[in-house]
């Protein structure tokens, strides 16, 4: 696993389809376990948004992506 500068470990690292840097990365927060989904835009900087999940979250958003993967919705 990769780790950021400040030490926080990298689960993902691409680039979209759009050419946007995509990261999922460990979050600081100190007494929950949270995720940070970065995806940003070398193109322009004004466009970039980010989503801080839980757990309960971030299966979520897994569920959804393994669905379309796999063609099943």
């Amino acid at each position: 696993m990769k780790y950021t500068q400040r030490g926080f470990g990298i689960y993902t690292q691409f680039r979209d389809t759009y050419d946007h840097q995509v990261r999922v990365v460990r979050s600081s927060a100190a007494f929950k376990r949270r995720v940070w989904i970065f995806c940003t835009d070398p193109n322009d900087s004004t466009q970039n948004h980010s989503a801080h999940l839980s757990p309960i979250q971030a299966r979520k958003v897994g569920n959804a992506l393994l669905k379309f993967a796999d063609g099943t919705a």
